[in-house]
């Protein structure tokens, strides 16, 4: 049984791997930190005042995050109901503690991180999550690409409020 899961994790790791084509031109940057509020990322894509996009976010395109999202759904569903895989469910990870999901095991270095997920540490925890917490074992590289991660956080937003509900 614990070689059918260690098979599966290293096929996930490199699947993934093999899925970042992401060119090293903006390697470094990240969102800027400007937490203003604006009513809507694009037209369809609601919000009010319980339920806030971030302005840095206005403006993505989705179609571009939904691609961007590809990478990620073989580990993780959006979904209000849906079940954790080899990462966890992402359904209100804006505004959730680090490694707060019940019934999923996370490494203790996100445990321990303290981190409270905003569009700007999704940010810069997506670039490059084992830089961004050195410790974790989420096996992603990273989307080093500025305007699709801008992207895949708009469509990771949108996909995880009750703004839009579509199940992964």
């Amino acid at each position: 049984m614990k070689n059918h899961f260690f098979l599966i994790v290293l096929a996930a790791v490199l699947v993934l791997a093999a899925c970042n084509d992401e060119p090293q031109s903006n390697k470094d940057a990240t969102l800027p930190t400007n937490t203003e509020i604006t009513p809507k990322i694009k037209e369809g894509v609601a919000a009010d005042e319980n339920n806030p996009v971030p302005k840095i976010l206005q403006g993505a395109d989705l179609a571009i995050g939904k691609r961007q999202f590809a990478k990620c759904r073989a580990c993780h569903t959006t979904g209000k109901v849906g079940a954790s895989r080899i990462g966890p469910n992402l359904y209100s990870v804006f505004g959730a503690q680090a490694a707060s999901k019940p019934k999923f095991r996370f490494s203790k270095a996100l445990r321990e991180s303290g981190i409270i997920w905003d569009a700007q540490t999704l940010d810069k925890w997506i670039a490059n999550p084992r830089q961004y917490v050195p410790g974790t074992t989420m096996a992603f590289v990273g989307v080093r690409d500025t305007e699709k991660r801008r992207a895949l956080l708009a469509y990771l937003y949108a996909q995880t409020h009750d703004a839009i509900e579509e199940d992964n």
